[in-house]
């Protein structure tokens, strides 16, 4: 199963690529500020929630700062790219593991 999720993430931004070729072809060159709002939107979002929990652990937490973030780097990457708490599952258990949880 964990297969088929790897190549399903590999294939995933070649897919959303031809999609984004196909809308800009239909309604012209227009929608490319749309995108880009909607990254941007996207990408504050995500600093909007991700600066408070650093902080909270960085605070808070019983793990060192550093290994914390070092374990949960490639979920975020993992789980901002894809927007899929599933595909994200097994990182999140691999590194629960490698912090000792």
């Amino acid at each position: 199963m964990l297969i088929i999720v790897a190549w399903m993430l590999r294939l995933a931004p070649f897919g959303v690529a031809v999609l984004a070729m196909v809308l800009v072809a239909r309604l012209g060159a227009s929608v490319t500020g749309i995108f880009g709002y909607y990254i941007l939107t996207i990408c504050g979002l995500v600093l909007a929630l991700t600066i408070p929990l650093y902080l909270l652990v960085l605070l808070r937490g019983r793990v060192g700062f550093r290994e914390w973030a070092k374990a949960v780097g490639p979920v975020q990457a993992l789980a901002f790219g894809s927007r899929s708490s599933m595909a994200a599952l097994p990182a999140e258990v691999a590194a629960a593991e490698s912090l000792g949880q």
